[in-house]
């Protein structure tokens, strides 16, 4: 099964999402691959992912429907629903089945993180500054995984008009992200608002390539 799933996902990478299903469809076919929550799941994120290369949303969430009913653990079923909607930029999606796998684990703090990036994305401004401070309040002993947090809310606040808000968490981004680019146009933005003078460092420091920069907010390697 491993190999055949493999094949299917290089299908989707490749952008030839019909060659995918049909290894998908004999997976399926196989009492085996889908008799355990965490081969079920692994289908699920290719099915989708490749439903989703083709435009088929309807398709894709009849698929993601199909699996749930028959999940002895729809934990994972759902963890690789988020994980294919995030990965194909479909923000909105994301967000919904984010919140449908925060129902069972409320602390999960991937489906947080990546909620928190997705409703950024999506323009979900009060989502993502829900997400973000839910994940903030619990990595205290994270600080770059909070402070990924404090960015994405920043970014949210700024969106609605929260300027004090969006300043303090900005400044709190930058002792993880020093010479974040999207950082200092943050804070940028927030003095041309404000009519203020723009911050120093914004100007006067430049920024290394060698420097560590803002993370996409996936946390690939992250497990919650």
């Amino acid at each position: 099964m491993t190999a055949t799933l493999a094949l299917a996902n290089i299908y989707n990478i490749a952008k030839t999402p019909s060659k995918s299903l049909q290894l998908v469809d004999e997976l399926k076919r196989s009492n085996e691959a889908t008799s355990q929550a965490t081969n079920l799941a692994s289908i699920v994120y290719v099915e989708v992912g490749a439903h989703l290369l083709k435009g088929d949303t309807a398709a894709a969430e009849a698929a993601i429907n199909s699996a749930l009913q028959v999940a002895g653990s729809r934990t994972n079923v759902l963890r690789s629903t988020m994980e294919a909607f995030f990965d194909a930029r479909s923000f909105t999606n994301a967000v919904r089945w984010s919140n449908r796998l925060l129902e069972i684990e409320p602390e999960n703090a991937n489906a947080l993180i990546k909620k928190s990036y997705a409703a950024v994305q999506a323009a979900m401004f009060t989502e993502a500054i829900d997400a973000s401070t839910q994940l903030i309040a619990s990595m205290t002993n994270s600080p770059s995984i909070a402070d990924t947090a404090h960015f994405n809310r920043a970014i949210a606040y700024l969106q609605v008009g929260e300027l004090d808000k969006a300043q303090a968490d900005y400044e709190q981004a930058r002792q993880s992200f020093t010479n974040s680019f999207q950082i200092f146009y943050g804070l940028g933005e927030i003095a041309y608002r404000k009519e203020t003078p723009m911050p120093l460092f914004a100007i006067t420091k430049p920024i290394s390539p060698l420097s560590k920069r803002m993370p996409t907010s996936r946390l690939s390697s992250f497990s919650g």
